[in-house]
């Protein structure tokens, strides 16, 4: 066998990734990654991030309860991450148990693209789906409480938010110069 052609598998097995076939992600929670948010829906501008922000409510996830979602949007309302987040104080067995499902669920939908540990065992990221449109599970166990952090995104369109972010900060900035200028400042 070609040394060059075993270098790929090697590294695939190094770094935890599956060799299976990845399935870009295109919906969850009965929202699709691309669609256009409705004008009647009231957004707000994210702080953290650019962009927009709408509470789509809760969503019932079997064995975790009600979880909030959270769409984030481009100017253009696209919604370019699908989130949802849950934390459970003194996680139990049947979460765990929970998080194994939702595990191997999102690995039969997706495949496991990486799966990381941290340095002291206290959480896991798994990364489903392809780097373009991804799911990105984030589990941290802690002596007093449990959490999930998943996330649906398409790549393409959270460079464009961040794109904009950066251009809507230029402009701010050129704006205040051309005002102290004015001002004699």
């Amino acid at each position: 066998m070609n040394r060059l052609a075993v270098i790929p598998i090697f590294a695939a097995l190094i770094c935890g990734c599956s060799c299976s076939k990845l399935n870009p992600t295109t919906e969850a929670f009965g929202w699709k990654l691309g669609d256009i948010l409705p004008d009647s829906a009231e957004v707000r501008t994210n702080i953290d991030s650019g962009g927009l922000f709408y509470d789509a409510g809760h969503q019932n996830i079997d064995g975790l309860g009600s979880c909030n979602v959270e769409l984030m949007l481009n100017s253009d309302r696209k919604i370019y991450s699908i989130r949802t987040y849950v934390m459970r104080i003194e996680g139990t067995r049947a979460e765990k148990d929970c998080s194994n499902a939702l595990i191997q669920a999102l690995t039969d939908k997706y495949g496991v693209r990486d799966h990381l540990t941290f340095s002291d065992n206290s959480g896991e990221i798994y990364y489903f789906g392809t780097k373009e449109r991804s799911a990105m599970l984030i589990i941290d166990v802690y002596k007093d409480h449990y959490s999930l952090d998943l996330d649906y995104s398409d790549r393409a369109l959270r460079d464009k938010v961040e794109e904009e972010e950066k251009q809507r900060k230029a402009a701010a900035q050129e704006s205040l110069k051309e005002n102290m200028k004015k001002q004699g400042l």
